[in-house]
């Protein structure tokens, strides 16, 4: 089960109380009030907007001496914007103690241009006679709405340093108004609890034919529209988001008896060519596909769309018809990097990119000198493909041992990036990498230096086997921790 609570006592302007939306407050004699109309890129529609240069104030939290606090907010430039997000820490009385600036950190500088929308983190700890927490926005300068503001307390550094990089993304956003969330206190100025199991569930509603999938990792939540349907009757898709090893899962019940088998492709939406699926063709028993189709390497960004192909012959035979149904699957399919080992998908393995190098695309071609004439011929080629370091952040030792372990295997890659980062993800090679301690020698954060060279997709017929008996024993110390974390033997291949 996992319990997460948003500690600002506003964190959306919910409710207009005065003063005008105490304790939201703007610059002194500026123009900073509750709005009910913010703009759509926001995760909510109140919000507090003004053009007066200055420093809002965004609200307050009440905080415990020596925990470590994550601060989040989201902004909506109308004009650029050069400022920072501060954390305030005041006694009880709100006395001010001291204050830790977003300035210099990796989430807290907000520097964006004219019309766009951005989410901002700082993450602090409580001096010692702190009881009360108030974000300020120093620095903006006119023009600008500000929400969707989150205040998460954490006991260790490593918590923390883990959820920031959640609680920066626009999804990672809840409050009493989410899903699988309710306010504590006063609806729209208390704090919030989120609550959901681990493992992402999706609930099909027949007639407006529409599938509700919970991503638990971030809270998202986004429905799925089905495409014509064009199947057999009693087919029901379904399509989920397993946040554990960065994959689209799809699978289906209720086949006619006379399908054998089915074929899956994919496309991003709003484009027209389908492509197969790796391991999509899989065959059908009793009505259902005889194991989930899983597409770890789908396009980020805009969504994708599958298509289920039933087939009523065998491989070597072409079928008389072929029916088949459509079904869009979530809007936003990743928000953080990952790097995926097509042959070995149990060891994909989230990580946290703080930069790269220059990309480089090196030349081939031979300069030959020519007896008598002053000019040389040359013979070309085309340039290689990309190569890239990659610098990457563990936060812990097992995240840092476990990441090492798995390149160590020296397989190819699959560089899995956001569309939010401006390296475009790659089918990869590893050079030589290295890493080492930051933050000193107690410190359990390492930087990864990683030489990445662009290669081609591995074949659609090389498709990982999923678990093995070794993974299993290195992610569980007992049968009895397996036992607690599948219901059966069927479920620990999936």
């Amino acid at each position: 089960m996992t319990i997460k609570k948003n500690l600002l006592i506003v964190p959306a302007l919910k409710i207009d109380d005065g003063a005008p939306s105490a304790p939201w407050l703007g610059p002194g004699g500026g123009d900073w009030a509750r709005i009910t109309n913010a703009h759509s890129s926001l995760p909510r529609a109140t919000a507090w907007a003004g053009t007066t240069p200055g420093n809002p104030i965004l609200s307050r939290a009440n905080v415990i001496a020596g925990k470590y606090y994550v601060v989040s907010y989201s902004v909506r430039a109308i004009a650029p914007q050069a400022a920072v997000l501060n954390l305030d820490w005041k006694t009880g009385s709100n006395a001010f103690i001291s204050t830790t600036s977003g300035s210099g950190s990796d989430y807290g500088v907000i520097n964006m241009v004219a019309s766009s929308t951005g989410r901002f983190a700082v993450l602090g700890q409580a001096p010692a006679t702190a009881e009360r927490l108030t974000p300020v926005m120093p620095g903006i300068d006119g023009s600008a709405q500000i929400t969707a503001g989150m205040v998460r307390q954490f006991d260790t550094l490593v918590e923390a340093q883990a959820a920031i990089l959640v609680d920066r993304l626009a999804s990672g956003y809840f409050d009493g108004d989410s899903p699988n969330s309710v306010w504590d206190g006063s609806n729209g100025e208390s704090t919030s609890t989120y609550t959901a199991d681990e493992i992402p569930t999706a609930r099909t509603t027949w007639g407006a034919q529409t599938t509700r999938i919970t991503r638990t990792k971030d809270f998202a939540t986004a429905a799925t529209i089905w495409g014509a349907q064009a199947t057999r009757t009693g087919l029901i898709p379904t399509v989920s988001w397993d946040p554990r090893r960065g994959r689209i899962r799809i699978s289906a019940s209720g086949l006619a008896p006379d399908v054998v088998r089915v074929e899956v492709s994919s496309r991003p939406l709003g484009t027209n060519r389908w492509s197969p699926v790796r391991g999509g063709a899989v065959a059908v028993v009793a009505g259902r596909f005889a194991r989930t189709v899983d597409d770890y390497e789908f396009a980020a960004g805009e969504g994708m769309q599958y298509r289920i192909q039933t087939i009523t012959t065998a491989e070597s035979i072409t079928p008389p018809n072929v029916s088949q149904t459509v079904v869009s699957t979530v809007s936003d399919t990743l928000d953080q990097v990952w790097v995926k080992f097509i042959v070995a998908p149990h060891r994909n393995q989230k990580v946290s990119l703080i930069g790269w190098g220059a990309v480089t695309r090196r030349s081939r071609q031979a300069v030959f000198g020519i007896r008598n004439r002053p000019d040389p011929i040359v013979v070309t080629d085309v340039h290689t493909s990309r190569s890239v370091t990659v610098s990457l952040m563990t936060w812990t030792e097992e995240e840092a041992e476990e990441l090492d372990r798995s390149l160590a295997l020296g397989l190819p890659v699959y560089f899995h990036t956001p569309s939010s980062v401006q390296l475009r993800s790659m089918y990869a090679s590893i050079g030589d990498y290295t890493f080492e301690r930051s933050g000193g020698v107690t410190s359990p954060r390492h930087i990864f230096s990683i030489p990445l060279t662009e290669v081609s997709a591995p074949p659609l017929s090389i498709v990982g086997p999923g678990l093995t008996y070794a993974s299993l024993a290195e992610d569980f110390a007992s049968y009895e921790e397996l036992a607690d974390a599948f219901v059966s033997y069927l479920e620990v291949i999936a």
